[in-house]
C-alpha cells in the first residue's frame, strides 16, 4: 500500500473502535444483525481528499432480506437501506453526533459487496473491517 493510501485509511485506523461502536449502536437501535462491515470508496481505493467522508457498508444477516427488499433502494447496483431509516433510533442525537464528528456515511444491505461507483470498476474498492484489524496488529 502506498503512503497516499495509508493516509486515506489513517482516520479509519485511528478511530476503528469508535466506528465499530457507533455502527453497533445504530444497528442495535433497529434490532439488526450483521455479517460483515466494510470501508469502501475513496478511502479504500486511496483517492480520498482530506475532507472525504468514511463510507461504510454493513452486510446484514439474511434474516433482514425482506426489510431490505421492502424499504431499500438501489445504489450503484446494490439494494441498500436508506440512511433516514436509522435517523430516529434511541439516543440518536448522541450516536449520530459521534458519527458526524467522524464524517461517517453508512449504508446497509444484504449484498456481500458494497455499492461500486463506476469510477472504481476493475479496482479493489472496499476493505473488510476484519482486514483492517489485521493490518493494525501487523503494523
Amino acid at each position: 500500500m502506498s503512503t497516499y493510501e495509508d493516509t486515506c485509511l489513517d482516520p479509519v485506523r485511528e478511530n476503528l473502535f469508535e466506528i465499530v461502536e457507533i455502527i453497533g449502536l445504530i444497528l442495535k437501535g433497529r434490532d439488526l444483525h450483521f455479517k460483515e462491515m466494510f470501508i469502501y470508496g475513496s478511502r479504500a481505493v486511496g483517492s480520498c481528499r482530506p475532507d472525504s467522508d468514511i463510507d461504510i457498508y454493513v452486510q446484514l444477516e439474511t434474516e433482514h432480506t425482506s426489510l431490505v427488499n421492502r424499504i431499500g433502494g438501489m445504489q450503484d447496483g446494490v439494494k441498500v437501506i436508506p440512511p433516514r431509516f436509522f435517523a430516529d433510533i434511541k439516543r440518536s442525537d448522541e450516536i449520530h453526533g459521534r458519527a458526524r464528528k467522524l464524517n461517517l456515511d453508512m449504508r446497509a444491505g444484504i449484498s456481500a459487496k458494497p455499492p461500486q461507483k463506476p469510477r472504481y470498476k476493475g479496482m479493489k474498492y472496499y476493505i473488510n473491517f476484519k482486514d483492517l484489524r489485521q493490518m493494525e496488529t501487523h503494523s
